[in-house]
């Protein structure tokens, strides 16, 4: 996942089905270099940038871009934050399907190391939460408060509804970036069959942010 060390300067609002093929392409270019990516659909392999953009494609307007989830942006697609709200980060069985679809015409030859490595960590915690899914900023926005502004809103909404957030990330410096943004570590995993590790992470709402009732589903564009 990317990340950034400047303060938030972008404006965020919820994506929309017409931002799916730009937002596939920058997340595309965010994760191209991701270790656990690397692992799934090694760099050498045939139409690797083509094949990544139809399932970050799919995960948006199949997913994430339909009520009932969520995924923020900046005016300049330079960054975006997928989130599913409590208790609804679980694929439905049409959902599964389809993704399973996907997935086997994304990493052919090795669909089955890389359904090893997602099944690995459909696993979360019992305690309420807001799971991150994605968040990815394009490499060359990655000093310009980007990664800030898209996490924020979410993360300020789970101080306020006083819920937790939940995410895994195989980046070390994802790891550090979250570290700073309240996330704490709960467990090193190491991908199936020898892969990189994946490091799972918690985040407690801040309890001094005034507090508002929850609601969910949340509402997408």
């Amino acid at each position: 996942m990317g990340t950034a060390t400047a303060q938030p300067a972008a404006n965020v609002r919820p994506a929309t089905d017409h931002d799916a093929p730009q937002l596939a392409t920058m997340l595309t270019r965010s994760f191209a270099t991701c270790p656990a990516w690397q692992w799934y659909l090694p760099p050498e392999s045939n139409d690797r940038v083509a094949r990544m953009e139809r399932f970050f494609a799919f995960v948006l307007r199949g997913l994430y871009l339909r009520p009932g989830r969520e995924c923020v942006t900046t005016d300049d697609l330079a960054g975006a934050a997928l989130w599913d709200p409590p208790n609804r980060w679980q694929l439905d069985a049409r959902d599964n399907l389809r993704m399973l679809a996907v997935m086997i015409r994304t990493f052919r030859g090795t669909a089955p190391r890389a359904l090893r490595g997602f099944g690995a960590l459909d696993r979360h915690p019992s305690a309420p939460h807001w799971y991150l899914s994605v968040l990815g900023i394009d490499p060359d926005a990655r000093r310009s408060g980007a990664a800030e502004a898209v996490i924020g809103p979410g993360l300020e909404r789970c101080d306020r509804q006083r819920v937790a957030a939940y995410l895994e990330t195989g980046r070390p410096q994802s790891r550090d970036f979250f570290t700073q943004h309240g996330f704490e570590v709960t467990e090193e995993l190491e991908l199936p069959g020898g892969g990189p590790p994946v490091w799972r992470m918690w985040r407690e709402p801040n309890p001094n942010t005034r507090q508002e009732s929850p609601t969910w589903p949340t509402t997408t564009a």
